[in-house]
Order: C-alpha cells, then sequence, then structure tokens
C-alpha cells in the first residue's frame, strides 16, 4: 500500500487546483512543501504503509530568489539593481524578477541582508512561498525555466545571474551546495531521513541539538534517539516532512 494516500491526496488536490480556476494541468509534484534554511522551498515525497509508518522519504530543496535573483557587482550604480551585504560581503540583486506570470518588485528588507519580492497579490514572498499551494506553483514554474530577471516592464533583462549553485541546477541535490566537511548536504538529508523511517508521526515530536560541540558534530535527538544529522535548521526539515505525512495520511 505504498504511497496509496499520496496517490490519493494528489488525485484530490489537482481537482481542488482546477476547480479554483488554476492551471486544469497543475500536478502535485510533491507530498509535502515547507520554507526551509530561510531561503529555499524544502520538498518531500514519502511512503508509508498500511499502518501509517514510514518506509522511505526523498528530501530536496529549490532555490529561491535569495540565489538566483544576484547579478554582477558591475552593474551596482543601475536603478534597478539593490545592494546588501550579507555576512560581510557586499551583494546586488535585480529588483525585478518574472516568476510565471508574476512581475516581482524588490525592496531591501530592514536588516539589510536579503531583498524581500512583493507582487499583486504577494506582501511578502518568504511568507507567501511556505504555504503549500503557492510552493507547489512555484516548484512548477522553475522546473518550466519560466522565471527570469527582469526589466521594470516585465520584459527580460539582459542582466545575467551570477550565483555558482542555482546556475548550475535550482535543487540542491542536483548542484554543489556544501559539498564539504564530514556530512554537507547529502549527507544530512540521508541522517535526516533516516532520523525519521520507521516513525508514525501522529504524536508531537521532540527534537534537541548537542550544543557542547561544534556545528559539524552537534548531533540532534528526536525522542530520544540521537540522530545522525547536523545541520542547525533540522526542525526545518521535520516540518516538511511532518506536512508531507499528514497529506498522505489524512
Amino acid at each position: 500500500m505504498k504511497k496509496v494516500f499520496a496517490l490519493l491526496f494528489a488525485f484530490t488536490l489537482v481537482i481542488t487546483l482546477g476547480a479554483c480556476g488554476r492551471d486544469d494541468e497543475l500536478e502535485v509534484l510533491y507530498d509535502g512543501y515547507a520554507l526551509v534554511h530561510g531561503h529555499y522551498v524544502g520538498v518531500v515525497n514519502i511512503e508509508v504503509d498500511e499502518d501509517g509508518i514510514i518506509t522511505d522519504i526523498m528530501l530536496d530543496e529549490y532555490y529561491l530568489p535569495y540565489n538566483w535573483a544576484k547579478v554582477s557587482a558591475d552593474h551596482a550604480e543601475e536603478d534597478d539593481v539593490l545592494h546588501v551585504v550579507q555576512r560581510g560581503n557586499d551583494v546586488y540583486y535585480a529588483k525585478y524578477i518574472m516568476i510565471g506570470d508574476k512581475l516581482f518588485t524588490g525592496t531591501v528588507a530592514a536588516a539589510g541582508s536579503y531583498v524581500d519580492y512583493t507582487a499583486e497579490g504577494v506582501d511578502d514572498f518568504y511568507a507567501w512561498i511556505d504555504d503549500e499551494e503557492n510552493a507547489n506553483w512555484y516548484v512548477h514554474q522553475i522546473q518550466d525555466e519560466n522565471f527570469f530577471l527582469a526589466n521594470a516592464d516585465g520584459t527580460e533583462s539582459d542582466y545575467e545571474r551570477v550565483d555558482a549553485n542555482s546556475n548550475e541546477a535550482m535543487t540542491k541535490s542536483e548542484s554543489n551546495y556544501w559539498r564539504f566537511g564530514a556530512l554537507g548536504w547529502l549527507g544530512n538529508v540521508e541522517e535526516t531521513i533516516a532520523a525519521f523511517v520507521g516513525m508514525a508521526l501522529t504524536e508531537e515530536v521532540t527534537m534537541v541539538r548537542d550544543d557542547e560541540g561544534t556545528d559539524a558534530t552537534n548531533l540532534w535527538t528526536v525522542n530520544d534517539a540521537v540522530t545522525g544529522a547536523t545541520w542547525s535548521d533540522f526542525p526545518d526539515y521535520y516540518e516538511v516532512i511532518q506536512r508531507a505525512y499528514d497529506n498522505v495520511t489524512e
């Protein structure tokens, strides 16, 4: 009975989206979505057995404009380029970007470290993208390569994207993101999956991180079981796994 719940949920959501006037061909790609690690869309497909026990998980992350809207410092003086400081480095972003049929306009956030994009009906991009239906729409646009740096009128800009990872691929699994250290991104994905396979996420989960080591050795504990995962935002990844679990079992 693996994936039976997921398939039923996908069929239901496709009907719902069509009834709301959305694209009838928009199909569900993943069982769960959530904003993770501040500036990425986490996606999960999950398999459960007839008893609600998790048997397998697929976890990935899609890049958001935080990465792919960066432009060269050569354009620093242009009116449609925004300057922020990230970890002590000057970083430049396109003020206008297109995603699907939406033209987004950027403003420097109060902290001065990132650009917040807004569009008609979207007051806060990063809050908006944490909604599963919106994230599903976003992922489809990315997969269809229906996004680009824009001019104020919505036409494609001459600026080039300069972020190395999102230029290589728009998912962390396919790009070169954090491929160093004892675990890196791929190792933490594997350890996080291992932490939840065999569980039924029907009750509240307790997560605690050992704070006596370094960022590379501080292990997370889930319900008193020590995992092999070290990444700082482990609870974010649990959140998208929990969303996926709830979607396929409700």
